[in-house]
């Protein structure tokens, strides 16, 4: 059996805990297993977590030329054409967001798509940043979207909780893994 092909999707690699934890993914993943692919959705050779990117990681960046609504629809499109070019095998997905556009992907091509949930969901859609994608309710979006992942992934108990409460989303289709820690890089970081 061939490798298996795992293209990594999230935004950026800008400091953030979920973009900490995708570089930490890519550094440790199974390379005999598994043939990783970054996609952002931003350029990313300022951001603070490119240092710690593996140099054999392939990098695909899908940007859109402006924040406006036919801008942001022609990043999705692009992405979409992205998936179906690159046909992987599996999507793994970092924030509600991109896990939409994934699940949404997956559908579309038959992927399958393992989304990452590092948010308490009830509680960001009641801001105005977090409460819509594209002009329509991310809560209506994740009831629609999310039962289609085959797993998805919460980083905390509270977060399972809340998905499975708040949004619908069937227990057995949910995970409870807590970020990684790379002590490696932490005791490296110790001064003698």
């Amino acid at each position: 059996m061939g490798k298996i092909k795992v293209l990594f999707f999230i935004s950026s690699l800008a400091g953030g805990g979920a973009e900490r934890v995708m570089v930490d993914l890519l550094r440790n993943i199974d390379r005999k297993k598994c043939e990783p692919i970054l996609v952002l959705l931003y350029p990313y050779e300022d951001s603070p977590y490119r240092q710690y990117l593996p140099e054999d990681i392939r990098v695909i960046v899908v940007t859109r030329k402006s924040d406006s609504l036919p801008g942001k629809l022609l990043q999705l499109l692009n992405f979409i054409k992205t998936m179906h070019k690159e046909k992987p095998n599996v999507i793994v997905s970092m924030l509600t967001h991109n896990n939409i556009m994934a699940m949404l992907s997956g559908l579309l091509f038959g992927i399958r798509v393992i989304a990452c949930e590092h948010n308490t969901l009830s509680e960001v859609i009641k801001t105005k940043e977090g409460g819509r994608i594209l002009g329509l309710p991310v809560s209506l979006l994740v009831k629609i979207f999310y039962r289609f992942a085959d797993k998805i992934i919460a980083v905390s108990e509270g977060i399972r909780s809340n998905l499975i409460s708040d949004f619908g989303i069937m227990s057995e289709k949910v995970k409870t893994i807590y970020n990684p820690i790379d002590l490696s890089r932490i005791n490296a970081l110790i001064p003698d």
